[in-house]
């Protein structure tokens, strides 16, 4: 059996890491809920249980989606992630949910089980978690469906019901999946949103107010890039609300002060020459809300390097050491930008710094003195051969700073 403290570790670790993405690694969970207080259900319904994650914060994520589910009797009903679907039969029927079991141990950390009696209930009426929203344009809230059934029977009939709106232009639902429920406001105006299930029938109202835009921003940290490099300007919009909405580039007017150091395609900003260039970013359905962004041009004679099609920045030291050794497709390019560089200092070592040699392992698409061209790509690969079990492969460029190329593998033990 665990021990009470690492049973606890784990269960942070798993529910933190599994639970909805906001989590912080900081939250510590405290028990897990639900609003489920019924021994009956209804015949031939998707009836939904959730739970709910307390964490020590006051917060609360629901986690019904990660847990593991199952039936007694998949003829009388099934379960996924929480869902239950009850077939046309009556009888009795068990839903139990339990986190993944750990490594060590067949216990699981939080087990729970719904003794459920399938019977063919009325529905009486239905109950909407909101009778009225007021929704600025774009934004999205949930609405949830309570089935209130004869014996004073009450379940989540969400996932049950026949979503629609009265009028799809101000305001749209929902009606597949998940995401069941879910209205959209779409346009100034109002609309009505109704559930309906079995003849019984309920419904919300919506007020879509319109959203007026009082500023942009661009929400790019980093404005400083070299020759060939780009980056991808976003840019939100600040709402009357105070809320802050990511535009697409179609809704925008991106112009440069100086195509010849920064071109522009649409959002896209790519460096031509070393100097600076004020991007204006101008919003199209207004015209008088506009905002600038300095962009830097820092280098126009650089070597640049790639990792798996990724760019990265030289000296490559940022992972110094490695749990396993260097993958065969893992391929690196070094290309020259402005002016023509050589590669000096080659080396393969164990990491106390003893030369290996090549039978152990070495850089296949590089030689010590070859020289990287003007606008050539050059690949290289990192080559593992023998029985040593620490690499330490390693080169200078000869550019203005001596950058270096330094990697670490260590096989695992």
């Amino acid at each position: 059996m665990l021990s009470l403290f690492r049973l606890f570790i784990l269960l942070v670790l798993m529910l933190i890491s599994l639970s909805c993405s906001d989590s912080k690694p900081d939250k510590l969970l405290l028990s897990l809920s639900d609003d489920f207080n019924t021994s009956y259900v209804d015949t031939n319904r998707d009836i939904q249980i959730r739970v709910y994650a307390n964490f020590d914060d006051g917060s609360q994520e629901e986690v019904s989606d990660v847990l593991e589910w199952s039936s007694s009797n998949a003829s009388l009903a099934t379960v996924s992630k929480g869902l239950v679907h009850t077939s046309s039969q009556e009888g009795d029927v068990v839903i139990s949910y339990k986190t993944a079991e750990s490594k060590e141990d067949t216990t699981p950390v939080f087990e729970k089980s719904y003794p459920l009696s399938i019977k063919n209930l009325t529905l009486e009426s239905i109950k909407l978690s909101k009778t009225s929203l007021s929704l600025y344009e774009k934004e999205s809230e949930h609405l949830y469906a309570m089935g209130l059934f004869e014996g004073n029977v009450s379940l989540d009939i969400t996932q049950d019901c026949e979503w629609s709106s009265s009028d799809t232009t101000v305001s749209s639902v929902d009606n597949a999946g998940e995401s069941k429920g879910v209205v959209h406001a779409v346009a100034e105006g109002s609309a009505t949103i109704t559930a309906a299930s079995g003849g019984v029938s309920a419904s919300a109202d919506v007020v879509v107010k319109k959203l007026e835009y009082k500023g942009l921003e661009v929400d790019n940290n980093d404005t400083s890039f070299n020759v060939e490099q780009s980056i991808e300007l976003q840019v939100s919009a600040i709402g009357s609300d105070g809320s802050r909405v990511i535009l697409s580039s179609d809704a925008l007017e991106f112009t440069s002060s100086d195509s010849e150091i920064v071109s522009l395609n649409e959002n896209n900003a790519t460096a031509v020459a070393k100097g600076e260039a004020t991007i204006t970013i101008t919003l199209k359905s207004n015209t008088e809300l506009t905002t600038t962004v300095l962009l830097r041009v820092e280098q126009d004679q650089y070597v640049r390097l790639f990792k798996n099609g990724k760019e990265v920045t030289l000296p490559f030291i940022d992972a110094q050491e490695y749990d396993a050794l260097p993958k065969e497709d893992d391929t690196f390019i070094l290309k020259a930008v402005g002016l023509e560089y050589s590669v000096s200092n080659l080396s393969v070592t164990d990491f106390a710094g003893n030369a290996l040699s090549i039978y152990e392992g070495y850089f296949d698409g590089l030689r010590e003195g070859d020289t990287l061209p003007v606008g050539v790509e050059v690949p290289f690969t990192l080559v593992k051969k023998g029985t040593s079990k620490e690499f330490h492969f390693s080169f200078t460029v000869n550019d203005a700073f001596h950058n270096l190329f330094s990697q670490k593998y260590k096989e695992r033990d």
